[in-house]
């Protein structure tokens, strides 16, 4: 399903709203990238090519401003993968 800017905004909102609980109820690190990443994915698959750098953008400033929460995971990703790489 190709989805409409507005569309995408409101995906990326939601996976924004999650950040939060998630990484501070997670039982361990590793769970939270796996995780991420088909989310993270799953919106990029929905997006038209015009709009795929503005969800690069968005979920790369989400990550940027859980970055404190995110520290604990960043040893746990597989193969120290950058996000969305």
């Amino acid at each position: 399903m190709i989805a409409d800017r507005a569309s995408l905004d409101r995906e990326l909102d939601r996976l924004a709203a999650m950040l939060t609980p998630w990484l501070t109820q997670l039982r361990h690190p590793a769970q939270f990238w796996p995780q991420f990443d088909a989310l993270a994915h799953e919106i990029l698959g929905h997006a038209q090519a015009k709009d795929r750098v503005h969800v690069e953008n968005r979920l790369l400033k989400m990550l940027n401003e859980h970055r404190e929460l995110l520290r604990r995971c960043r040893d746990a990703r597989p193969g120290g993968q950058r996000p969305l790489h």
